[in-house]
This record gives structure tokens, C-alpha cells and sequence, in this order.
């Protein structure tokens, strides 16, 4: 919200209190589901580096590919969380 909206962050933690009030469970699930999904990805690229454990590039590009691929996922689903919960708010 903050972002989003250009907000304050005192009016940012009012909103989002808002927001999820009465849908706690549903943001709760979301957001486990979100992580168990960036951490999926990330195990699998931790286990395919484990073969190249003694190349320190190939650790590192492993753990690069990684973060480019589950960071952009988490910010968009928590933008898309935002917005599915402004909609229920309507």
C-alpha cells in the first residue's frame, strides 16, 4: 500500500488491517502457498548445485537464477493479493 497507493506508513498499517480483517484465513493460505512455492524452487536449485559443489560460480549462479525467478513471483503475488483484497472490500 505504500507503494501502490503513496501512502503514509501509519495509514499503511490502518489499510492493510482493513484489508485483511475478516479474511485473515484466506491471506494466511495465500501467503503459505506463496511460500512453499519460492521455497520449492529454491530447493531445486540447491539440490542441482549440490552436484557442483566444489565450482563456487556455479553455486552462486544457481542461487542468482533462483532469487530472479522467486522474487519477482512473491511481489506479484502479493500485488495480486492486494487487489483480490480491495475487490472483496468493494
Amino acid at each position: 500500500l505504500c507503494i501502490t497507493e503513496n501512502l503514509g506508513v501509519s495509514q499503511c498499517i490502518t489499510d492493510s488491517h482493513r484489508l485483511v480483517w475478516g479474511n485473515w484465513w484466506r491471506s494466511t493460505l495465500f501467503i503459505t502457498f506463496v511460500i512453499l512455492v519460492i521455497l520449492a524452487v529454491s530447493l531445486s536449485f540447491a539440490v542441482l548445485s549440490l552436484n557442483h559443489s566444489d565450482n563456487i560460480i556455479m553455486l552462486i549462479a544457481s542461487q542468482v537464477i533462483s532469487q530472479t525467478i522467486t522474487f519477482p513471483f512473491m511481489i506479484s503475488c502479493i500485488i495480486i493479493m492486494l487487489e483480490e483484497l480491495k475487490c472483496r472490500r468493494k
